[in-house]
Order: C-alpha cells, then sequence, then structure tokens
C-alpha cells in the first residue's frame, strides 16, 4: 500500500535539490552519504546542475530510498549544556510487516550501546516566511530515559520515549533560509526494552 502521510516540510516555497537527483538517491543505507562534510552535502543540495525546483510541501517517505539531502554524522553531540552523546550508528531503511508504517519503507535506528546515539540528518532550505516540520514517528525505549530527539539548527524542539504506537507529530516551525534537522536515538548508561529502537516515515 502506498503510504498517504510522511515526513512533510512545509513552507510558502520551499528550495531543494533537483528532481534528478532526487530520483538517483536509492541507497538502503544512509552511511553512504558519511564521508560527505555538512557543507559538501549543502553544496550538491542547492548547487546541483540543473534547475531547482519549487514546491509547496517536500514529503520524504522513503519507498524509492534515500532523499539526496539525508546525511549521516558521527562523533559528539551536544544534548544540552554538560549533556553530551556520542553518535556511532545512522537510521536504516526497511520494510518489514507489522512493524513499519502501513508496511512500506520506514526508518529504524541502528543498533547502540548505552550512552550512545544514532542519527540521521536532513538539509533543507526553507523560503523567505519560514515553513513547518511533522513526521510519522514510533518508539520502543526505556520510558523517560531512551529517547527520540529531534534538532532544529542544534535546539531541541522534541522529544519522545516509551511504547508508541505508529503516531504523527506535532508542528515544529522551521525558520527561513538553511536549516539543519538533526532526528536521533539516544540511550541512557542502563537498561533496554525488547526492540529498543525508534522509527520515522513521512517528513
Amino acid at each position: 500500500m502506498k503510504k498517504l502521510f510522511g515526513f512533510l516540510i512545509t513552507s510558502v516555497s520551499v528550495l531543494i535539490f533537483s528532481v534528478s537527483a532526487f530520483a538517483q538517491a536509492q541507497s538502503d543505507e544512509i552511511t553512504a552519504s558519511a564521508t560527505l562534510t555538512p557543507a559538501d552535502i549543502k553544496n550538491a543540495n542547492y548547487k546541483t546542475a540543473s534547475a531547482q525546483v519549487g514546491i509547496t510541501d517536500l514529503l520524504f517517505d522513503f519507498e524509492d530510498g534515500f532523499p539526496f539531502n539525508a546525511y549521516f554524522r558521527g562523533g559528539n553531540f551536544v544534548i544540552a549544556e554538560g549533556d553530551t552523546t556520542t553518535i556511532v550508528n545512522s537510521f536504516n531503511r526497511l520494510q518489514e510487516d507489522g512493524t513499519t508504517f502501513l508496511n512500506g519503507f520506514s526508518l529504524k535506528s541502528g543498533d547502540i550501546n548505552d550512552n550512545e546515539a544514532a542519527n540521521s540528518v536532513y538539509f533543507v532550505k526553507i523560503a523567505q516566511g519560514g515553513g513547518t516540520l511533522r513526521f510519522r514517528y514510533k518508539t520502543s525505549s526505556e520510558e523517560g530515559f531512551d529517547f527520540l530527539r529531534v534538532f532544529v539548527d542544534g535546539d531541541q524542539v522534541a522529544q519522545f520515549s516509551g511504547e508508541q504506537d505508529w503516531t504523527i507529530s506535532p508542528e515544529y516551525s522551521l525558520p527561513e533560509g538553511e536549516v539543519t534537522i538533526d532526528f536521533l536515538y539516544t540511550k541512557d548508561g542502563s537498561q533496554s526494552t525488547p526492540v529498543d529502537a525508534v522509527f520515522l516515515d513521512n517528513i
């Protein structure tokens, strides 16, 4: 079944990558971009050789692979002042009946140990006036300790934990201009749930 709702970013006009670049994003591993720097990714997104397109709603549903502006970056990540985690894995694309959204393709956080994190990063360019972010998510984590966290330009805007089946997030404001959206699954120093993962779709 084709999914009808998704990881949704809206604005008056969102300028992103070319249609041809999007169609070529077929990798099943977001880590395929891991050797590129954020500057490399931004240059590829905003300066792709062919006309960029202006659209109102940008939807990432992962049915045909990762979007071209998806990125993985490892290393230390500051969650808040005095609270830093180490990113060691990415979110991976998979399809699994009874697990992924509408049994289609979704993202699942990769395996991590205590005090580690997995991430998936997206660079977008929001037109004048700003836009909004909304997404589908599912969590199976230690409630109150292991979180799906969402950051916009380094500021946390949301966190979710516990046993939560697929649901849609609230809308979060995005400023105009170049925006970095980070999705992280972070674990504390003890305990795990049987699944011990979070899922994303329809951004």
